[in-house]
């Protein structure tokens, strides 16, 4: 073994405790991700380059494109269908209720880790559909991803109907006239009335979170990835943008690190968690 390919053995573990470091993925889990954007590079510009990597700044070209090779961008529209109806049965009317007691305008809701959109414009659909007399529920929504590359497909709000298991795979009864006509092969795009009150912002879920006194946080199989110490940093800036009574949403494999915090409500396949004061 050359003494190069002795440096780069020492050096992958650091650049992979620098994603750690950064967004939270488990070293151990991003190691081959990391071999493989390397794979393209001649040995000794395999070890300059990974060298520059490990004291980028988060705003780097490079860095930037390593940590779309780490991400996962898996998702769909109206997923997890028992929390949704837990949402649109029991929470948002709760929710709702507190919000014209208290006078505010609009809810506000946050979907962290948001991926190309589909989860924030499910979000909007259920509130067109959660009726307040007339007039769709007001709530202002935030969608938020690390991947500059799907938030800008996430604002176009055009989504391709392609193959089974697609965006469109779960779509409920009640959520289907909204997808009229949308056959394979054609592209459906989000309706200008949903657009208003939806924004979609850059935001690592390691950095402080970009709302506050939010009614509603979702973030749903982002968790998954990250080590116990960097979930643990994450659950607490999720916790600090909810206001007293609002309302945490994790992914079925989570679980919550402060359960003294939450009160949960549970539906018989769903459970979300309620901040107490």
């Amino acid at each position: 073994m050359s003494m190069v390919e002795t440096d780069i053995d020492a050096v992958l573990p650091r650049l992979a405790a620098a994603v750690n470091q950064r967004i939270g993925f488990r070293p151990a889990d991003v190691m081959g991700k990391i071999a493989s954007s390397l794979a393209g590079l001649a040995m000794p510009d395999r070890y300059a380059y990974t060298q520059r990597l490990a004291i980028s700044p988060p705003g780097d070209l490079a860095w930037s494109r390593l940590v779309e090779a780490m991400l996962v961008h898996e998702t769909y529209f109206f997923r997890h269908p028992a929390q949704i109806e837990l949402l649109c049965d029991q929470v948002l009317p709760e929710l709702d209720a507190r919000r014209r007691q208290a006078g505010r305008a609009m809810l506000s809701a946050w979907t962290a880790g948001c991926s190309t959109g589909e989860e924030t414009w499910t979000m909007a659909l259920v509130a067109a559909g959660a009726r307040v007399g007339s007039a769709p529920l007001p709530m202002s929504i935030l969608g938020t991803d690390i991947s500059e590359t799907v938030l800008a497909k996430a604002r176009t709000g055009a989504y391709p109907r392609l193959h089974a298991l697609d965006s469109f795979r779960a779509i409920p009864a009640w959520a289907a006239p909204h997808f009229t006509g949308l056959s394979e092969g054609r592209t459906w795009t989000v309706p200008a009335e949903l657009r208003h009150a939806v924004s979609f912002v850059a935001h690592n879920l390691l950095d402080p979170p970009p709302v506050t006194g939010a009614d509603l946080v979702l973030c749903r199989n982002t968790l998954i990835y990250f080590d116990e110490a960097a979930k643990r940093r994450a659950q607490g800036h999720l916790a600090a943008a909810l206001r007293p009574g609002g309302v945490l949403v994790l992914g079925a494999a989570d679980t919550l690190d402060d359960p003294q915090a939450f009160e949960p409500i549970e539906a018989p396949a769903a459970t979300v968690y309620r901040k107490l004061a």
